[in-house]
């Protein structure tokens, strides 16, 4: 799991690599307590079992996941 700002709001919320299919689910706010669930939108790498970070977008530009492949 990842926290970043990925939408320019100035709040961070999670993303999740998948390792398993390549994909980053990045999710628009924390899930709730009380109701666990929240919507995420997928982003499809291409990257199966890489290795994720976050590239802070600095000036007051989006965060994003960058993936990259294990050696």
């Amino acid at each position: 799991m990842l926290l970043g700002d990925w939408n320019c709001d100035g709040v961070d919320t999670p993303a999740l690599y998948r390792p398993s299919n390549g994909v980053v689910a990045y999710f628009s706010e924390v899930p709730g307590r009380v109701s666990g669930t929240a919507t995420a939108t997928d982003d499809p790498t291409g990257v199966v079992d890489g290795r994720a970070s976050v590239v802070r977008g600095g000036d007051g530009g989006c965060d994003t996941v960058e993936v990259e492949p294990e050696a």
